[in-house]
């Protein structure tokens, strides 16, 4: 195997596949990414067992052939050299890496060694643009759990049913977004997504319009498939029975109350400073955000906003951590707001399908 690839592009190849390969257990090879020269370009494949990542970038190959390195290795090589182009090259078993003044060597494992990438089994297939499959996990994943003992909740809901909607919770908030699926689209089920799949599409998804390409995606029972430009990601599903989330969502009457999303979120940061958790008072026309700390951390933070008229005055006592991540999650100027003492809060951005249920903590005496 001998080949010639600019610098950056294999850097960016390596940084897609890196958070697949293991970096502790019992199997060597898990922890190495393997190498394919093509005719003109290179297939870098990682896995875990659980998830496994794979990107192509183009190549001057003058010798076929594939081996495994250390991921991490080679990735900080690659970082560290100073020069347009990387050589590698294979000889008796040892990997070369040629750039600038560096030179390195390093030590292999065959490719056949290294599992192959699952196959998902009578998929049904869906796609969707990658700037919209990126907004809807980065405005939902805010919520993800993190008790690995209640595995479900530690990822993504996804229901295909004529949209493509996505659904986190973590017992305390609820996040849901949704956009519809293209026209003909037959794709119908849910599954549920691990959160590190979660992490690696909002890495590598592009983040607005320009640019964006199509996201290819299959499901299966087990499995699930996402391929894109130069990326495939494929993992296993989370197991288990997603909660009713639906009953979650709070009925609260009337319109509730319209704010810009940066005069609260703000104003939210700032209380935060002094404690974790916050009080809405919600009076009239104003809305008092307030915070006080206990102790030796003794203090109070108060911010007052201007606020349609309601009706009747609410007492609503959030974490201030869970109400800064949801209205730092949405990109929506202005935020409805519904309240009401004893239940849950609801945040909602107008012309958006995105929500967010928070619920309430119990006032320190």
């Amino acid at each position: 195997m001998k080949l010639t690839i600019p610098q950056k592009e294999l850097a960016t190849a390596l940084a897609a596949v890196k958070p697949a390969a293991a970096t502790s257990g019992a199997i060597p090879i898990l922890a190495n990414v393997a190498i394919v020269a093509n005719e003109r370009s290179v297939t870098l494949t990682a896995t875990d067992l659980d998830i496994t990542l794979r990107a192509k970038a183009p190549a001057t190959v003058e010798t076929k052939g594939e081996i495994t390195v250390k991921c991490s290795l080679l990735h900080d090589m690659v970082k560290s050299v100073r020069g347009e182009n990387v050589e590698l090259y294979l000889v008796k078993n040892i990997l070369h890496l040629e750039c600038g003044t560096a030179h390195f060597k390093l030590s292999t494992l065959p490719a056949d060694d290294l599992p192959p990438v699952p196959r998902v089994k009578e998929p049904q297939e869906f796609e969707i643009p990658e700037w919209e499959l990126y907004q809807l996990l980065s405005r939902t994943a805010f919520a993800h759990g993190e008790d690995e003992q209640r595995a479900a909740l530690c990822g993504s809901l996804v229901e295909l049913n004529g949209d493509f909607k996505v659904i986190t919770c973590d017992g305390r908030r609820l996040a849901v977004d949704s956009v519809e699926a293209p026209e003909g689209q037959e794709a119908k089920g849910s599954f549920i997504m691990p959160a590190k799949v979660v992490t690696v599409l909002l890495r590598l998804l592009a983040r607005g319009e320009e640019g964006s390409k199509t996201v290819f995606g299959a499901v299966g029972k087990n499995l699930i498939q996402f391929t894109f430009g130069d990326f495939t990601i494929v993992s296993k599903l989370v197991e288990g029975q997603y909660p009713p989330y639906q009953k979650i969502i709070p009925e609260i009457p009337g319109q509730g109350v319209m704010l810009g999303r940066m005069d609260i979120l703000d104003a939210c940061r700032r209380v935060a400073l002094v404690g974790d958790g916050c009080r809405l008072e919600f009076r009239k026309q104003t809305l008092t955000i307030l915070s006080r700390a206990t102790g030796e951390s003794l203090g109070e933070a108060i911010e007052t906003l201007l606020i349609p008229k309601v009706e009747k005055d609410v007492n609503i006592n959030l974490s201030s951590r869970f109400i800064i991540e949801a209205l730092d999650a949405v990109d929506s100027p202005e935020i409805q707001i519904l309240a009401q003492s004893g239940v849950p809060i609801v945040l909602k951005a107008p012309q958006k399908n995105w929500f967010t249920v928070i619920a309430s903590i119990k006032e320190k005496e």
